[in-house]
């Protein structure tokens, strides 16, 4: 079996907004405050490494902080959170730091993805650079500075234990090197519509029986089992992920590696559960029409689907920010059914789902410069613009010293009580199958074409397999 993720020694009261884009990560915006408690991970005390003062560097260091005497510049591209949301946190930031200037550039994730692929190609790249782990930081890992021995230097050999384990885990790459920081993490999820169910007689569907009796009671009225937006590759992906993990399980990660075939017995069940979903309509027709946000989840909070495959950052669109014409609360996350009988719930995956980077080489031709990009990056990532962060409620922080408080609930008002079980169902159930982002690019794009062409009947699972299993053994690893 893959490696398994263990979260449920972790007590976290918290939320998650995520921005609200054709991506993995989505949600939307709300300013509050968070209380964290994190049982069995202790806060560690650090601080800032003493550096001597350099008329090269121009920067004085003090064990509680840096500070610049000459003005500098630094540019930032990302994605997340919002633009509004990370002006709040740079102002503050440059208000702390007032010789330091942030252009931090904020775009949609379709442009983003798209646009540093070009500024690092053209040799133009920001100083600092937003990133996901696995198949999206991939091609940049020869442009990024490795950050582990800054990281030791500025705040010890222990400096891993101010993030989760799991966040480490998924941006450590070959050799323990990091690339990037981790900034937020998210699990993958199942919501069910409790206001519809209860209105037509139904339970929480526990298993494949189940799901078909839902889909025999609503879908003369029009509505769907699972409303999905698969033009987005990480709806499908997430929703196949369950399935492969119950005839699968762990094998997808020996066979990303090339330890193990795509061509198993357990992955050709999962491919033809896939199309089962699809021939038997528990998939809604249209779904790779439709992208997830905001135009399948519109439609799902509306009250036109009884299941979407969301995760934890659905929660604060649910209760703090809900669609136009959404249904008021009645919605709750569950276990994926059992769907080969053998009497286990298939597991979520989880995402580091953004971090940051700083662009190699700047380290030596400007470390007046390298020394703020690291200031900007400790401050967003560990100080106070992660506090902002996670009272914003994006996703759950990836450090561990952060506190937030239960006020977070009450900006739900009469859906409080639902917002916080609902929030605490993710730590009660949160053992994972394993990373939710494939690490090669090529791997990523392979599943999704697979899934593609099985669902609209142009590929069959078994030629689907062959060839994904193609483009696994193309990869030079």
């Amino acid at each position: 079996m893959g490696k398994i993720i263990n979260l449920k020694k972790i007590s976290i009261v918290v939320v998650i907004l995520s921005l609200i884009v054709t991506f993995s990560m989505v949600g939307c915006k709300t300013t509050t405050a968070v209380e964290t408690t994190v049982a069995e991970t202790t806060a560690v005390e650090t601080t800032v490494a003493e550096t001597t003062t350099t008329e090269t560097m121009a920067a004085t260091t003090t064990a509680a902080e840096v500070t610049f005497d000459k003005p500098v510049t630094i540019t930032v591209m990302g994605w997340h959170p919002s633009k509004e949301a990370q002006d709040e946190i740079n102002a503050a930031f440059m208000k702390k730091y007032p010789n330091i200037t942030l252009n931090f550039e904020i775009q949609l994730p379709d442009e983003y993805f798209v646009n540093i692929k070009s500024a690092y190609s053209a040799g133009a790249p920001p100083d600092v650079a937003q990133f996901q782990p696995g198949a999206q930081i991939g091609p940049f890992l020869q442009y990024l500075e490795p950050l582990a021995p800054i990281a030791e230097q500025k705040w010890g050999t222990d400096w891993k234990s101010k993030f989760y384990s799991f966040c480490n885990d998924q941006v450590e790459w070959t050799g323990k090197e990091y690339y990037m920081l981790p900034q937020g993490w998210t699990p993958t999820g199942v919501w069910a519509n409790t206001t519809l169910l209860k209105k037509y007689g139904l339970d929480i569907p526990k298993n494949l029986d189940d799901l078909l009796k839902i889909r025999d009671k609503v879908q003369p009225d029009g509505l769907a089992t699972f409303l999905c937006g698969f033009k987005d590759n990480w709806n499908a992906m997430d929703l196949f992920f369950f399935m492969l993990d119950d005839f699968a399980p762990g094998e997808f990660y020996k066979a990303e590696q090339g330890q193990s075939s795509f061509e198993s017995k357990g992955f050709l069940d999962a491919v033809k559960m896939w199309k089962y979903f699809f021939d038997e309509k528990l998939v809604q027709p249209g779904a790779y029409s439709l992208n997830t946000y905001m135009e399948s989840v519109t439609q799902y909070m509306q009250g036109k689907g009884i299941l979407v495959p969301l995760g934890s950052w659905h929660l604060p669109l649910v209760y703090l920010s809900p669609v136009e014409n959404s249904q008021h609360g009645g919605f709750a996350p569950f276990l994926f059914p059992d769907l080969n009988g053998d009497g286990k719930n298939p597991l979520p995956t989880v995402t580091m789902g953004s971090g940051f980077g700083i662009t190699k080489g700047l380290k030596e031709s400007d470390p007046y410069k390298f020394e703020a990009c690291w200031t900007f990056l400790e401050y967003l990532l560990t100080g106070e613009g992660m506090q902002m962060y996670a009272d914003a409620i994006w996703q759950y922080p990836a450090s561990t010293e952060i506190k937030i408080s239960d006020a977070t609930f009450e900006k739900a008002g009469d859906l409080a009580a639902e917002f916080k079980a609902n929030n605490q169902w993710y730590f009660d159930n949160t053992e994972v199958q394993g990373a939710r982002e494939p690490r090669y690019t090529e791997i990523k794009q392979g599943i999704y074409d697979m899934l593609s062409a099985v669902a609209t009947g142009q590929k069959t699972p078994e030629k689907a397999l062959a060839d994904l299993q193609k483009v696994s053994e193309s990869i030079k690893r």
